[in-house]
């Protein structure tokens, strides 16, 4: 923490949302927002933006040679974060595909225009390639075949989902994702979302397009 003197401020540590829901926090403790911008502080149990919402854990997961991941999102949310940290597949060079439900859970949307999907990729070091991309789909997929399982991958995202109980308008998917790829390139990018369905959305499933997901970690935020 910097506290300036002869000035009327300081200047609170700052943290991106990855980090800041990795922290042990304890009540009281302060923390400023970098991927929300937003400064957020620890009360009762659960981390709040000033004059935002309050967020709670809802549920979390590790895979070990799973073939899916599911959640289920309890209603009272306004939207929902999901994060995976250091996913890494059975099958190497393959997909990592999201999901949605409007059944609880019983079938998840699979069909060829469920969704509509925008993606922003940058590959290589300092971002030298740009690759655009959109269309309808069967499922939301960050990036294409290429998370790999060889030594030195990785892969990390997160999701948000808003307003999943409203039952008048499509549902909007934001995410941002990291990798080295499984060619060794270095990609980072962005993808936007939507569900082409007015139902609420109750479940979310996580699954790769080849094999099971050898390893991994997964957590579902709520926020009121």
């Amino acid at each position: 923490m910097s506290l300036l003197t002869g000035k009327n401020y300081i200047v609170v540590p700052k943290a991106t949302t990855v980090e800041r829901l990795a922290l042990t926090p304890v009540n009281g403790m302060l923390v400023y927002d970098t991927t929300l911008n937003a400064l957020y502080k620890y009360e009762n149990g659960a981390w709040s933006a000033f004059g935002g919402s309050s967020s709670l854990l809802v549920s979390e997961a590790t895979a070990s040679n799973s073939p899916v991941i599911d959640f289920t999102l309890p209603t009272g949310y306004d939207y929902f974060e999901l994060f995976i940290e250091h996913l890494i597949p059975q099958t190497n060079a393959t997909s990592l595909f999201l999901r949605l439900s409007i059944d609880g859970g019983a079938t998840f949307l699979a069909g060829a225009s469920d969704y509509e999907v925008h993606k922003n990729t940058l590959t290589g070091i300092g971002g030298t390639t740009y690759t655009p991309s959109f269309g309808l789909a069967a499922q939301i997929a960050p990036i294409g075949a290429l998370i790999g399982n060889t030594s030195g991958r990785f892969f990390r995202c997160s999701f948000r989902i808003f307003h999943p109980s409203d039952a008048t308008q499509n549902k909007n998917i934001t995410g941002e994702f990291s990798m080295q790829r499984s060619d060794t390139q270095p990609a980072m990018g962005s993808i936007s979302a939507r569900v082409l369905n007015t139902s609420p959305v109750n479940a979310i499933r996580i699954l790769m397009y080849s094999g099971n997901i050898a390893s991994g970690t997964f957590e579902l935020w709520g926020y009121k």
